[in-house]
């Protein structure tokens, strides 16, 4: 293990994870280092004298390390937002997580809907005052139900919102064309959207949360057994 060839690519090597780590808190970036530092000596010590393919076949096998310190970064992102209760920050989050994988994609398509009711309810509220007589509780044909905004039209006329539809029907925008409307709740609309917007909003961002932290690190269990990891990210 002595010799210099070997303390030379295994200092290279270091640099170079280090380097790549840039972003991430000294301290944990350090500690990270550190422990690289540690596997790699006792995999050479497991091996015997680290002859040049000897050498090769345990970097190879530790992983490149930019790629090392990629999936830290994005364990640390994921692990801190997982804390977070700021929409905006879980939002970052989910775009983050659906570029993992499938399941990451769709769940924030869930997140987005429920973010996305949330917003419709708040424009409830600030619009019901400019447009009394179009933003309403409005129950149409087909027994849909329509949080939101009516198009002013008798015949065929149109909701646009967050709309129910039995049996279990939902949906974020309208369902088309639904005949004559009647108005339910009038100026109570405002507070039944203020209790929507903010149950949306808690669904969402509990879910969020759950995602992230949940999916975040099982896209990561491959490079959790290949080495040791701060356990402020990922614990």
């Amino acid at each position: 293990m002595a010799n210099d060839p070997t303390v030379q690519r295994i200092e290279e090597y270091l640099s170079t994870l280090r380097n790549s780590c840039a972003g991430v808190p000294e301290e944990d970036r350090e500690e990270f280092v550190h422990e690289i530092h540690s596997h790699l000596l006792e995999r050479i010590e497991l091996s015997g004298p680290a002859a040049g393919e000897s050498l090769d076949s345990i970097l190879e096998a530790t992983g490149r390390p930019w790629e090392l310190a990629a999936q830290l970064k994005a364990q640390c992102v994921l692990r801190r937002t997982s804390h977070s209760v700021a929409p905006w920050v879980l939002i970052a989050g989910m775009f983050r997580l659906a570029t993992t994988g499938i399941a990451g994609f769709l769940a924030l398509l869930l997140a987005a809907a429920g973010y996305g009711c949330a917003i419709a309810s708040a424009l409830t509220i600030v619009l019901k005052p400019v447009f009394p007589a179009r933003v309403g509780l409005w129950l149409s044909t087909g027994h849909t139900l329509t949080l939101g905004f009516w198009d002013g039209n008798l015949a065929a006329a149109q909701t646009y919102g967050i709309s129910f539809r039995s049996p279990l029907l939902f949906v974020l925008g309208t369902f088309g064309p639904d005949g004559p409307v009647r108005e339910l709740a009038g100026p109570w609309v405002v507070l039944i959207a203020a209790i929507a917007g903010v149950a949306f909003l808690a669904a969402s961002v509990a879910f969020s949360r759950w995602a992230i932290a949940r999916l975040g690190v099982r896209r990561h269990q491959t490079f959790r057994s290949r080495a040791s990891v701060h356990p402020h990210c990922l614990a």
